[in-house]
């Protein structure tokens, strides 16, 4: 249906009487105009639809809300809009979650979440609570009142405040503070001293007790009279004229008691060897492996003669150099006094010791290191990495851990300064002389004998200066991410010699250029951390090492040729036994040629061909793509982009498609007939009637 203000036209021409309009395209803005109400179907408003969104009625036409997130629910909004809020389960939650408000702050969505304190209420003890926010409150409510000198008793039906009663107490046969009530049994003083002789104690009131003098001695053992004649048990802090004393307060298992002054009684700590002695040191008693005295006789196969001896005797050593080292007892001298000592090696007792023309024999001669995988460079040091399973050298400089068997250096002068950090190559540029080195610098641009470069830098060497580089091995602790040459390296990347630039790169060059490959990334790394396996392949050039091959002066064009002997380089003209060929080359139709070829000299073919329409010739496109040709009589299959006439048909017959690619004609109608559309199907003719159109 069409909204909006119409208006007059005129047609000139016939309608039938059965003449419908089309339905209107409402897809097609040009066949729509204005918005259509509510009541007649539309929607009232102009309307852009959402994904995900909800159309709802308004006061005035349809709406399109807003799309919500994932898991939301459609929340009313009265007479207004609905809005999307959170779902009451959204997925499964965690166990002791509950679903609501925040814990604090303004309100907000509710969610799954912990209770907190607040989210209780404060339960009666009618409801099974104790009605109270603290605990101290929470007792004294559930206690009832609260009364000094009053306790939680159970009184055999109930818990309640009491105070304490006699029948609560059992007989206490330890120290007690404070006042009972009463006592059972009363105590009876039959001695003076209490407050008052015969005084009763029931615990009603406080009573002293104090000794009566009677020649006894007080707590402290002192104001005693008289001979005591009686048996000491237990300890004594100080026994004068004891009998027999059985033990000796303090000390401990097998200490010595000795008197540290005048009535006072110490112990000799128990030593913590075996075989000492023990030793008054002029203040103190103390242990001894070594006790100081006099020696009176001399043993046989001692070594040492005289005797008897006396404080002032001498011992003399039957070896004399034995003597020397009793007296100073260094590593030389006990060399010096060992009997079956050469010279020619020293006997040391220390860690880092110096030795001279070490000899490994007897039942196990070996070295057996233990891991050293934390040892640090030194030159010179020699240690075991157990976690490489590789015995290692700190070569000269120290800057290089050699790991034996694994790797190949080369010492010489450096004719330019060397850093091996980036990845830098290192080729020949000549040699010392007398000293029998040869001099290495970085590569440069532009080298042409691959057997010049020598390997990689594995240490920094100044200019002038003598260092060694790898040539075999893996180079470890520089830079292999290949940044410094504007290019990115990875794991496993060839590298290879750049001619134009000199540097390393992973593009392997191409000819004329030689070809030498330095070895492979095993760690590409920034900043020190990367590693490199050197394996120097400098490439071959044809003739260069091959005893059958032997070039002459190179030219362009030359060829190859076997002389019998070894190959050689020829120019073509020279190229022996191939003066004729058996079956010459002759042009057939279609062709031309300069001649016929048989091997002896250079032909020319070329096709005979022409843009124009000529018969018995190749027809071939002009300048601009064009030619003239006769009647083709082909079957065509494919697209053509222009047709001037189609196959088949008949005069005044319509062609139309009765498929994808496929063209047919529709038969001729008669006069005064249209063409009507079929729908799918073929177009018909039919006859036409008045009326309306």
């Amino acid at each position: 249906m069409v909204t909006g203000t119409g208006s007059a036209g005129t047609a000139l021409t016939l309608s039938r009487s059965d003449h419908r309009h089309p339905a209107v395209d409402l897809a097609d803005q040009t066949q729509i105009d204005g918005i259509l109400p509510i009541d007649q179907g539309g929607t009232s408003r102009s309307l852009v639809m959402q994904p995900g969104a909800v159309i709802w009625s308004g006061a005035d036409g349809l709406y399109v809300g807003p799309a919500g997130t994932l898991g939301q629910v459609l929340v009313s909004g009265g007479s207004g809009a609905p809005t999307w809020g959170s779902t009451l389960i959204v997925a499964p939650v965690p166990a002791n979650q509950f679903f609501g408000g925040p814990a604090s702050g303004p309100n907000a969505d509710p969610t799954f979440r912990a209770l907190v304190n607040d989210d209780l209420p404060v339960v009666s003890i009618a409801k099974g609570g104790t009605g109270q926010t603290t605990r101290q409150a929470a007792m004294n409510t559930l206690a009832g009142a609260v009364t000094t000198a009053q306790f939680l008793r159970g009184d055999g039906t109930n818990v309640v405040m009491s105070a304490i009663q006699v029948s609560d107490v059992p007989v206490l046969n330890q120290n007690t503070t404070g006042q009972a009530g009463s006592v059972a049994n009363a105590i009876t003083f039959n001695t003076s001293g209490g407050a008052s002789p015969g005084q009763t104690y029931n615990g009603n009131a406080t009573a002293t007790i104090s000794y009566n003098t009677v020649g006894a001695p007080k707590a402290d053992g002192t104001d005693a009279t008289g001979t005591w004649n009686i048996a000491i048990s237990g300890n004594a802090a100080t026994a004068t004229l004891a009998a027999s004393a059985t033990n000796l307060a303090g000390g401990a298992a097998n200490r010595i008691a000795y008197q540290t002054g005048s009535g006072a009684t110490g112990f000799i700590t128990a030593p913590t060897v075996t075989d000492t002695f023990l030793r008054w040191n002029g203040t103190a008693f103390d242990w001894s492996l070594n006790p100081l005295g006099t020696v009176t006789s001399v043993g046989t196969g001692t070594g040492l003669t005289g005797g008897p001896i006396t404080t002032t005797g001498t011992i003399s050593f039957s070896v004399p150099a034995v003597g020397t080292w009793a007296a100073t007892p260094s590593s030389a001298n006990l060399a010096a006094a060992m009997t079956d000592e050469t010279g020619s090696g020293k006997l040391v007792f220390a860690d880092g010791a110096t030795m001279s023309a070490l000899t490994i024999d007897n039942a196990n001669p070996y070295i057996q290191f233990n891991n050293g995988a934390a040892v640090a460079l030194a030159a010179g040091r020699m240690w075991y990495n157990g976690s490489t399973g590789s015995l290692n050298f700190g070569m000269g400089n120290g800057n290089i851990t050699q790991q034996v068997g694994e790797e190949l250096f080369v010492y010489g002068k450096a004719s330019a300064a060397i850093s091996d950090s980036p990845l830098q190559i290192v080729y020949q540029t000549g040699t010392v002389g007398a000293s029998g080195e040869i001099t290495f610098a970085p590569t440069v641009a532009g080298l042409t004998d691959g057997n010049l470069i020598l390997g990689i830098a594995t240490e920094p060497i100044a200019n002038n200066g003598f260092g060694r580089i790898t040539t075999y091995g893996i180079v470890r602790g520089i830079t292999t991410n290949g940044s410094a040459y504007g290019e990115t390296w990875a794991d496993g990347d060839v590298i290879w010699y750049n001619p134009t630039t000199g540097n390393p790169t992973n593009v392997k060059p191409s000819a004329p250029g030689i070809k030498v490959q330095l070895g492979i990334v095993t760690h590409a790394g920034s900043g020190g951390s990367g590693s490199f396996f050197v394996l120097v392949n400098p490439g071959s050039v044809l003739g260069g090492t091959d005893s059958n091959v032997q070039f002459n002066t190179l030219a362009t064009n030359n060829l190859i040729q076997y002389n019998g002997s070894f190959w050689t380089n020829i120019a073509p003209g020279s190229v022996t036994g191939v003066g004729s060929v058996a079956n010459a080359l002759t042009a057939g139709a279609f062709l031309t040629s300069t001649g016929t070829f048989d091997g002896s000299a250079a032909r020319t073919f070329a096709v005979d061909a022409t843009s124009a329409n000529t018969a018995s010739k190749v027809v071939a496109r002009d300048a601009s793509g064009n030619f003239s040709a006769g009647t083709i009589t082909a079957s065509l299959s494919g697209n053509a982009t222009s047709a001037t006439n189609l196959a088949g048909g008949a005069a005044s017959q319509i062609p139309y498609q009765t498929g994808a690619g496929a063209t047919g004609f529709i038969a001729n109608g008669t006069a005064g007939q249209v063409l009507t559309s079929a729908g799918a199907g073929t177009p018909v003719w039919s006859g036409i009637s008045g009326g309306t159109f």
